[in-house]
């Protein structure tokens, strides 16, 4: 190996002695590994090398050299290798904790000389051979130099002797290094420590001695970060101080939790500290393993710290608090480290007590000031939003808070409430939800009341309270927020009770004593505060309450109904007294309320007894309006004890609003000159504060609203006498120029009808003064189809009947009963009709005139005439001019008969007048339909039979024989008859637009389809669609009308959506259907779904018997039409009409008529202008001719001129003068042929 040394180096003591001066001059680690890597490298061969050298404390061989390794030449060798003999007692795996890599022998591995512990891969590369050399001082071994050697091809490594010299120089010079590395950390740790107690010294800030203590203290040693706990004022906890900002702790979860939370410093770890003299170092991974590690350690732990030392800071002797360095997992406890603590402790427990001292004094004066300008503050305070300002701002650099709450004590003293919140979501509506109904706040709640009562601060834990479900809603709803803690303290001013003000804290942590003081000086600001609030509240509250009811005064005088009366009180009062409706009663003659006033927004409206409840008469002895009436003072009434009380007997018009949800009631009365005349009633779907200040507010406002209501009475009292005047006026007009009872009785049946009266009848005393018959009575009544009618309206009776006799001698009005008088024995047969048309009471009245007494009227009232007042009055008006009237009408009568002869002419036109005003009034209401054919009657009964129901109509018949009059008629007289018919011809419309006339259509569904638009089916809704012409509609359309009759759903042109639509169908056309199905031109499904009630209409030249009625009928309106003076035709022209075959029907008559009426002169139509035609008149077959008598065909011919002359007898249009013969005559002969009114 000699043979390759450089220069003049030829044999090993040369070697040695070069050596020996090369490494006494070496100094540090870099120059020993550049001597290794260049002449020893040369005069060795090695490939690698390095030096291990054991630690300290014996525990590991550390690569000495691993930090000045060759860039060139990566080093090959091990950070470090852990040996040694395992101690006595040691756990080599303690739970949860597994070593880094496994721990050597070193007497093994010096014996052994294996390799693979020195090497990074572990194991040695074939190629190279591995040699050790042990470095000894004296007989101990302190390292072993290391080398990897290139195989020399059979050649043996023979330098030993050599490289055991070169051992022995290298452990000289590591020696010599690390005594100088000693000596230089010495005077670093020494120039740090001195440089730390200077600045400790002068260190006021904590981010200051953070930045400190992070920059010159790690340069001594690494930790992971470090803080600082301080005593507490309790002096029994410590807490966080100052954390450091590079804590790895910080993104933990309960960081935050750990820093502001109390530790006692009874815990075993802080209690070590205080009593040990010396720092302390604690193995987290030991704590952890136990189970016995604090939660604030067991953070640590969980973000990678193994030990921490901790250092207790005193002053003066005083114990502070604890200062805590945490290192990681590659950070090692050095007894140099616990040295330095231990050196700087003191200095640095001085620097925490200035930092402490400091932050007292400035936040003393923080205090100070915050506390004069929250003084200033307060002094301007005008409403809520400015102390609410306030506390948000200016309290929150006091002290910290999660929320405050304000409560007021209410005037009652018996409830409080929510003045002023931090937190918006404290409201009584999210409140509801923690309680079975609305929220009350009561004074003895356990917990206002706890802290009214006390001196000083009262705290809550709310997590110590055994069921919360229990407890008042607002600590539900608190601890449902996360809040744990809170406290309260009383406000006060001049001794006199306020409210209380709640502080819930922040993280759920207690105040400090000074923290506590300050609340307790911010709460004499807050009471003052809220004090002012509270009567500005009140001066505004009263100014308002005056300008409410100066302006309610106003209105209140222009008020002249109920409605007017319900605006007011609606528009103006519900949002101020917050009641859900309101309502008026007033008080009758017979001790008992009627409603006056009726709130359309009342809960109750709903109820099914509303209506009942509403109509009723309820007594004033009812426990609760009696009470009302003997105070001026409005009461509350709580429904839920009412009916409690009551047993669920309450009156009906509380029932329904209790169970309508309503929860309070407020009664005021109202009265005049000391007289009560009605109440004032408010219903609450809440509980209200019932202070004083809102009994004022109602008192005030009953005043108000007592002036409406009586003058409302007034002016309805003054509107319904003079609308009586006005209505007796009107009667007394209408009846003083009748001449026949139907005239009188038409007129009383209308008058007696708007007062509310049912029936009446008035028997009057014949000349004879011994008896009496039925007089006037209402002819159109039901009682009149009864069998003995006739009999008794003819019947004679005597007075003295005892019932007659009875009601003439009482002179006055009488209720009677008519099932008792009818039980009596003799009893007169009109109170047996009387019963047997199921009259129960009526009352009788004398008719007199002057003295004389002139019969005896019958009443049959409704409730509505009960409820008039004044009725005595009303009914001796009517008596009065019924008297005067009757009397008439029996003076005319008699003057009638004696005129005789001379005024038969006049009588015989009266009555044909009558005859005539008889028959408008008894004929049919079918509008524009003429005829009194059979057929045409038959069509009427059809008529009447279908109109009532929702079935459809089918109406068949030629063209122009009224198919559309008939539609008309049908829907006229149907429940549907309110909305407008709706007509579609099928016949007028292309193909391709018909179904969206029936059914509508989107917009775009179609090019020019630019809007919606609602079909047929849709706009007949509840109302009749007429298809006129259905014979004439597409097969394709058919299927969907179909589904529309079936399915009542319709879906628009384009759409998507189905429409139900609750639609009468009339159809008509003049097409056979049953035809049309047969030659597949109509689907028969349609025709049998139409054709469930058809009506045909006969021809025109089938019912020419209604000829003269039709043309008499185009006559007049053509005429009137034209301006002209046609009244008849001539008896040419009708016989033209009747023999023509009308194959137009009634329409081409119509038309007809009309050019007659244009081209005629004078009063008659001589000759209608009939088309030329190929068709004759049908000439009767002489087997068909019905065989008559004379006086028969005589019969047939007057009733078919009468009929066409429409009934008159007499003049130039009458039927006597086409007949050509006097009227006598023609009145002799109908009464012969027996012709009555009702024939034509």
């Amino acid at each position: 190996m000699t043979e390759g040394l450089p220069g003049k180096f030829n044999t090993q003591d040369q070697i040695i002695t070069q050596l020996g001066w090369e490494i006494a001059s070496i100094k540090n680690r870099d120059q020993l590994n550049n001597l290794l890597g260049s002449s020893l490298k040369r005069i060795v061969e090695y490939q690698y090398t390095t030096i291990f050298m054991h630690g300290d404390d014996g525990k590991e061989l550390i690569n000495f050299l691993q930090q000045s390794g060759d860039k060139e030449n990566p080093n090959q060798f091990s950070e470090r290798i852990f040996n040694g003999k395992i101690p006595f007692g040691h756990d080599i795996n303690p739970p949860q904790v597994q070593p880094p890599q496994p721990i050597i022998d070193f007497d093994e591995l010096v014996l052994n000389g294996n390799a693979g512990p020195y090497l990074i891969n572990g194991e040695i590369d074939e190629t190279f051979d591995f040699y050790t050399f042990n470095l000894r001082q004296g007989t101990a071994i302190i390292g072993v130099w290391v080398m990897l050697l290139k195989k020399a091809d059979g050649k043996h490594f023979d330098m030993g002797a050599l490289c055991n010299q070169i051992a022995s120089y290298l452990t000289f010079a590591v020696l010599n290094i690390k005594a100088q590395e000693e000596i230089d950390n010495r005077d670093k740790e020494r120039e740090i420590i001195l440089s730390l107690n200077i600045d400790f010294a002068t260190i006021r800030e904590k981010k200051d001695l953070l930045r400190i203590i992070h920059y010159k203290l790690r340069s001594l040693f690494n930790f992971s970060h470090h803080w600082v706990a301080t005593v507490n004022d309790d002096e029994l906890t410590l807490s966080t101080f100052m954390q450091d900002t590079e804590s790895k702790t910080k993104f933990h979860p309960k960081y935050k939790q750990v820093t502001y939370a109390k530790y006692t410093i009874a815990d075993q770890i802080f209690n070590k500290v205080i009593l040990a003299s010396e720092p302390q170092v604690f193995d987290l991974e030991q704590l952890s393993a136990r189970g016995t590690i604090p939660e604030y350690l067991q953070i640590n732990y969980e973000c990678g710290i193994r030990k921490v030392i901790m250092q207790s800071l005193e002053i003066a002797g005083r114990f502070i608090g604890v200062w805590a360095l945490c290192l990681g997992e590659q950070d090692e406890v050095d007894h140099r480290y616990i040295n330095i603590v231990r050196d700087i402790a003191n200095q640095f427990s001085i620097a925490v007590g200035n930092i402490i001292a400091n932050e007292t004094i400035q936040a003393r004066q923080s205090e100070q000031g915050l506390l004069l300008n929250l003084s200033y503050d307060i002094t301007s305070i005008k409403d809520k939003k400015d102390l609410l300002q306030i506390i948000q701002v200016n309290l929150k650099r006091l002290f910290k808070f999660q929320n405050i709450v304000i409560m007021v004590l209410n005037n009652d003293d018996q409830t409080h409430d929510i003045f002023l919140s931090t937190d918006l979501a404290f409201t009584k509506e999210n409140l509801a939800r923690y309680s079975n109904g609305p929220v009350r706040f009561e004074y003895n709640d356990g917990y206002f009341n706890r802290v009214m009562e006390a001196d000083g601060i009262v705290h809550f834990n709310l997590d110590k309270i055994a069921d919360l479900t229990q407890e008042p809603a607002c600590l539900q709803y608190l601890h449902q927020s996360g809040i744990r803690k809170r406290i309260g303290i009383a406000l006060r001013e001049d001794n006199r009770n306020i409210g209380v003000l709640y502080i819930n804290l922040e993280n759920n942590f207690d105040y400090s004593d000074r923290v506590l003081d300050l609340v307790k000086g911010v709460s004499y600001q807050i009471s003052a505060a809220v004090s002012n609030i509270l009567a500005n509240e009140e001066i505004l509250k009263k100014d308002k309450e005056r300008d409410l009811l100066l302006s309610l005064s106003v209105d209140i005088a222009s008020v002249r109904s109920n409605s007017e009366l319900l605006n007011v009180i609606s528009q103006r009062l519900k949002y101020l007294l917050k009641f859900s409706h309101t309502g008026v009663v007033t008080i009758n003659d017979d001790a008992t309320v009627s409603r006056f006033l009726r709130d359309p927004e009342a809960k109750s409206i709903t109820h099914p007894q509303y209506m009942q409840a509403d109509q009723m008469k309820y007594p004033i002895q009812d426990n609760i309006l009696d009470k009302c009436i003997i105070t001026p003072e409005p009461l509350l009434f709580n429904l839920r004890e009412l009916t409690e009380t009551a047993n669920g007997e309450l009156p009906l018009y509380l029932k329904i609003n209790y169970e309508s949800g309503l929860k309070n009631m407020v009664v005021i009365r109202f009265s005049k000159d000391d007289r009560a005349f009605g109440f004032w009633i408010l219903l609450y779907d809440q509980d209200i504060v019932w202070d004083i200040g809102l009994q004022n507010l109602i008192k005030g406002l009953s005043h108000q609203i007592s002036i409406a209501v009586s003058n409302i009475i007034a002016n309805n009292e003054i509107s319904r006498r003079e609308e009586e005047k006005s209505r007796l006026l009107a009667f007394s007009n209408a009846i003083a120029s009748v001449k026949t009872t139907r005239e009188v009785s038409t007129i009383i049946n209308t008058q007696f009808m708007d007062w509310g009266i049912k029936g009446y009848s008035m028997h009057i005393i014949n000349d004879d003064k011994t008896t009496h018959r039925p007089y006037l009575y209402d002819s159109s009544a039901e009682w009149t189809n009864f069998p003995n009618y006739n009999a008794l309206v003819t019947g004679i009776y005597a007075v003295n009947d005892n019932v007659m006799d009875v009601m003439i001698r009482a002179g006055k009005p009488m209720m009677h009963n008519i099932p008792k008088l009818a039980e009596m024995k003799n009893a007169p047969k009109y109170t047996q009709f009387w019963k047997e048309i199921g009259l129960i009471d009526i009352m009788s009245i004398p008719v007199r005139l002057g003295d004389e007494l002139i019969g005896v009227l019958f009443l049959d009232f409704s409730d509505s005439f009960k409820a008039l007042p004044d009725q005595l009055s009303l009914l001796n008006s009517i008596c009065s001019q019924l008297a005067i009237t009757v009397a008439n009408l029996s003076a005319n009568e008699k003057i009638s008969k004696q005129l005789g002869e001379i005024n038969k002419y006049k009588q015989q036109l009266e009555e044909e007048k009558i005859y005539l005003k008889e028959e408008i009034e008894t004929t049919q209401n079918y509008g524009d339909i003429i005829g009194e054919s059979p057929v045409i009657k038959k069509i009427f009964k059809l008529v009447s039979q279908v109109a009532s129901s929702d079935s459809t109509a089918l109406i068949l018949g030629e063209t122009g024989t009224g198919k559309e009059l008939i539609a008309r008629a049908i829907h006229n007289n149907s429940p549907r008859k309110n909305k407008l018919m709706v007509k579609v011809n099928c016949a007028a419309l292309p193909p391709n637009l018909i179904e969206s006339e029936l059914f509508g259509h989107e917009r775009g569904s179609f090019t020019g389809a630019t809007e919606q638009r609602l079909g047929k089916f849709e706009l007949a809704n509840n109302s009749t669609l007429f298809l006129d012409e259905i014979g004439e509609m597409p097969l394709d359309l058919q299927v969907k009308l179909l589904r529309a009759l079936q399915e009542k759903e319709i879906e628009r042109v384009g759409g998507r959506k189905t429409i139900r639509v609750d639609v009468r169908i009339v159809a008509a056309t003049n097409r056979d259907l049953e035809k049309e199905v047969a030659e597949g031109r109509f689907r028969s499904d349609l025709y049998y779904r139409l054709n469930i009630f058809p009506i045909y209409l006969p021809a025109l030249r089938d019912r020419r018997e209604d000829i003269p009625l039709l043309a008499s009928y185009f006559i007049r309106r053509f005429a009137k039409k034209a301006g002209r003076q046609i009244t008849t035709l001539s008896s040419r022209a009708l016989q033209d009409l009747i023999s023509y075959h009308w194959p137009g029907n009634i329409r081409e008559l119509e038309h007809l008529i009309e050019r007659s009426v244009l081209i005629s002169s004078g009063d008659t139509i001589k000759q209608v202008h009939l088309p030329s035609t190929k068709h004759t008149a049908t000439v009767a077959n002489p087997d068909e001719v019905s065989l008559k008598t004379i006086d028969e065909n005589e019969r047939d011919h007057i009733l078919r001129i009468l009929k066409y002359c429409g009934g008159k007898l007499a003049g130039d249009s009458g039927a006597a003068r086409i007949l050509g013969v006097p009227a006598g005559t023609l009145y002799s002969k109908m009464k012969r042929l027996q012709i009555k009114r009702e024939h034509f």
